[in-house]
Parts: structure tokens; C-alpha cells; sequence
């Protein structure tokens, strides 16, 4: 069997129900290139913003999708259709408008390719697979508690009633990569796929799920009912569904065994027969023939009689014997209807005492999670001090390299300035030393020349003679 000539019936719906005031669920269902695409998402964010988030990515989905040849790889199709939807979403998001700021939604992807059913989804929006009267997900929530659950620290039945059952893991649009679980599944003749948000998830159990698909309903009734079904139990959230059936429906397995229930059998036994008549009697006198007579009549008459009770006797013992044994029997039933009425008391006990264990380990878990909040946000307000702290000693880290650039700034000026004083002064001293050698010149020619006559001493600079054994200036 291939898509082109399998008979696909679809049922689909989604409601608001009672207490949303919008529908932020959205859905699709288009043939494309590589075969049937079926799509459900949950939209979350503020008001609008959730359905807008839905709305866009069951629109890039469905685009990018539909773009791809035949021959494509469908996995890595899908997987670039889920990237391309998450870019989008992530966009609008963190647009700066205050209306679609922290939007995202979940989705789950069913694409029939021949006798393949190729699954992707994105969040907790679910898949299930329904096959000869049993139903089996076939997808894992993205979910703190669904984490919680792997990880050995929740029961699967106490994940329900948890306070983060809703909390996301993992949504299209909240963050800039994102991570998709993809699966396929070989579909046989009379398989059907359903498709649904945790609208219908997370108020019906599986057990009651599987009953609605077992109804002998077209598709489109039997979504009807699990959407009425999910309204009956207060109709909280928004609740979508997409039922895909392969083939023609096969027939369910009884849910529960007919007993039958056997009549009280009627008496067989005869009831017996006159006795024989007897022998005509010698004739005698009228009166003792008479007599005689009225004896043999009440004889016969006791004796019929007594034959007729025995009879019914022996009929009625017969009846009471099997009577008797019957109610044996049903004492024996309702004995062991007792027992096992018993055995559910206690097994109604223990659950009642793993609700209530459940129950403290949950209130403990959020007590726990509370402090730990308590503790983040005191640890917050630490580090802001910190920080303020560090602020402050950057901006006096600031200020001192301002100082330092400023003294280097001088420092360079400094060393400017010396190094043309330098010059300067080198100039000066080679204009001394020229100025000593002239002096030389000119005191080496004054002693190869005659002697000068006699002159005057000449004064100090008070006046007097030069002291004994001092320098004559040149």
C-alpha cells in the first residue's frame, strides 16, 4: 500500500473550551510532495501572541515542506523546516514589541510517506498510535516534570497532578537553536495516528482515550467524542485534535468478557404412575360389600395420595438438592467476590497511601524549589551589591589610569624638554671647548713670542693683587 492509494480518513477539531477566552491551538492538513502533512501546535505567550506564534509556525512548517521534491531526504527536510519555523518565531519574539515578547509555541508533525509515518515534534503536544485496540505514545513530553519522571524522581502517575506539569523544557521560538525529536513508524492496514494537544492530554487518560478510539464511530464522530470528552472534565485549556486513520478500522478486541448467566433448571423426574387395579373381590352382602367398599376406596385413596406425595416428594428433594447446590455455588461467587472486594480495599488503601506519600513528596519538592528560589534571589541581590562594588572600583580603576595617562603624558613632555636641553647644553659645551682651545692657541703663541714688558698687576676683583699660587685667568 502507498499514499497513493491508501485510504486516509481524517477527523479533525479544536475548541476553545470553557475557560480561555481565545483559541491559541492551531492545526493543518495538506497533501505535498512527499505525501500527506499533518500538523498540530499549542501556542503560549500573552494575549494573541501564543496564537500568533502557532499560526507562524504551522505556516513554515507547512511551506517549507511543501517546497521539497519527492526525493528528498525526509528527515532532514523536516528537521530544516523546524529550524527555519523556530528563526521566525524567535524573531518576532524578541522584536522589541512588547505584544509578542517571550511568545513561542509547541508542535507535532505527522508526514505519511507511502506506508511511513514520519513524526517530529517540538514541546508536549503528542503523538499516539492506535493498533488492534491498544494505544501507545509515541512521542516524550519536553517537560520539567517528563525530566523528573526519566530521571526516576516522579512516578508516571504522579506527573499529572505535579504543579510544573506545564512547564516547558523545549518550545519553538524561545530560544535560537533548537532540538527536535524525530521518529518513524511503519503503518499497517487498519492504524490510526492521533495528533492532539495537551488540552486532551493532560485531562483524559490514556485508558479513556483508548476506549473513544475503540467505539465503532466514523473519524470524524470519534474526535468529536474525545473533545467532548475533554469539555465534560471543565474544558480548562484549549483542545485540538487530528485523528489520521490507514486502511480500514480492524475490529477491537471486547473490553471487558461477557458472562452468561444459566436459568434455574425445571424439574425432569415423573411424577409416578396409579397402581395397578385390583382383582374383583368375591360377591358378598350388600352392607359388607358396601363396607368392604368404603374401606378399599380409602385405601386406594390413601395409598393414591400417599404415591403422590412421595412423588412430589422426591420431585421437590431433586429440586431442592440442585437448588441448594446452585446456592452453594453463588455463596462460593459472592465469598470470593468478598475476598477480592477486600483485596481492592486494600489495594484502594495503598494507593490512597502512595496519593498521600505522593502528595507530601510533591508539597516537599516545592518547598524545596521555593528555597531554592529564596536562595537564588538572595544570591541575585548579593551579586548586584558585588557588582555595584565593581562598578565602583572600575570607575576608580578609571580615574587612576586617567592619572597615570596624565603623568606619562608629562613624563613624555619631561624628557621632551631635557632632551632639548640637552642639545642645548651639548651645544654650549662644544662651543666651551672650542672656546678652551682658542685660549690654548692663544696662550701657547703668547709664550713663543717675546716677553711682554712689565705691566701692572693686575687687581682682583677687590681690588688687590692676586693671591699667591692662584690661577691668572687667560
Amino acid at each position: 500500500m502507498n499514499s497513493d492509494s491508501a485510504c486516509l480518513e481524517v477527523g479533525a477539531l479544536s475548541e476553545t473550551g470553557y475557560v480561555r477566552d481565545e483559541n491559541q491551538d492551531r492545526m493543518s492538513w495538506s497533501p505535498v510532495p512527499l505525501g500527506q502533512l499533518y500538523i498540530v501546535a499549542d501556542g503560549m505567550g500573552g494575549h494573541n501572541a501564543g496564537a500568533l506564534a502557532a499560526e507562524i509556525a504551522v505556516q513554515e512548517l507547512q511551506r517549507h515542506i511543501s517546497q521539497a521534491a519527492a526525493g528528498e531526504p525526509v528527515e532532514q527536510v523536516i528537521h530544516s523546516a523546524f529550524k527555519k519555523a523556530n528563526e521566525t518565531v524567535y524573531a518576532k519574539a524578541h522584536s522589541g514589541d512588547p505584544a509578542t515578547e517571550g511568545m513561542g509555541t509547541t508542535a507535532v508533525l505527522l508526514l505519511i510517506s507511502g506506508q511511513v509515518a514520519n513524526l517530529a515534534h517540538v514541546g508536549d503536544s503528542r503523538a499516539y498510535l492506535y493498533r488492534n485496540g491498544r494505544l501507545a505514545q509515541l512521542t516524550t513530553d519536553h517537560t520539567v516534570v517528563q525530566r523528573m519522571v526519566q530521571a526516576g524522581m516522579l512516578k508516571p502517575e504522579e506527573a499529572a497532578d505535579h504543579p510544573d506539569a506545564s512547564v516547558l523544557e523545549r518550545a519553538i521560538g524561545t530560544t535560537q537553536d533548537i532540538e527536535v525529536d524525530i521518529r518513524n513508524e511503519l503503518l499497517r492496514e487498519g492504524d490510526a495516528i492521533l495528533l492532539c494537544s495537551d488540552g486532551l492530554s493532560g485531562y483524559v487518560a490514556d485508558a479513556q482515550i483508548e476506549y473513544v478510539l475503540r467505539s465503532q464511530g466514523t473519524v470524524r464522530e470519534t474526535a468529536e467524542n474525545l473533545v467532548r470528552l475533554t469539555l465534560e472534565k471543565g474544558g480548562k485549556d484549549n483542545v485540538t485534535v487530528q485523528l489520521v486513520e490507514y486502511g480500514t478500522r480492524k475490529e477491537a478486541p471486547a473490553a471487558r468478557p461477557t458472562i452468561a448467566v444459566k436459568p434455574i433448571a425445571k424439574p425432569t423426574e415423573p411424577l409416578g404412575r396409579f397402581p395397578a387395579a385390583r382383582e374383583r373381590a368375591p360377591r358378598r352382602t350388600l352392607a359388607a360389600l358396601m363396607i368392604a367398599g368404603i374401606v378399599a376406596a380409602g385405601f386406594f385413596v390413601l395409598y393414591f395420595w400417599n404415591t403422590i406425595k412421595t412423588a412430589e416428594f422426591d420431585a421437590t428433594k431433586g429440586m431442592v438438592t440442585k437448588l441448594k447446590k446452585e446456592l452453594d455455588d453463588a455463596n462460593a461467587a459472592k465469598d470470593d467476590a468478598v475476598k477480592e472486594i477486600a483485596e481492592l480495599k486494600n489495594q484502594l488503601a495503598l494507593v490512597g497511601e502512595s496519593a498521600k506519600a505522593a502528595k507530601e513528596k510533591s508539597q516537599k519538592d516545592l518547598q524545596t524549589v521555593n528555597a531554592a528560589k529564596e536562595k537564588a534571589l538572595k544570591d541575585g541581590e548579593e551579586l548586584k551589591g558585588q557588582l555595584a562594588a565593581v562598578k565602583q572600583s572600575k570607575a576608580a580603576a578609571d580615574k587612576v589610569q586617567k592619572q597615570l595617562q596624565a603623568a606619562d603624558a608629562a613624563k613624555e613632555k619631561a624628557l621632551t624638554e631635557a632632551k632639548v636641553l640637552r642639545q642645548q647644553l651639548d651645544v654650549k659645551d662644544q662651543e666651551l671647548q672650542d672656546a678652551r682651545k682658542q685660549i690654548q692657541n692663544l696662550t701657547k703663541a703668547n709664550k713663543v713670542s717675546p716677553a711682554p714688558q712689565e705691566t701692572t698687576p693686575a687687581k682682583g676683583p677687590t681690588g688687590t693683587a692676586p693671591a699667591a699660587g692662584a690661577k691668572e685667568a687667560p
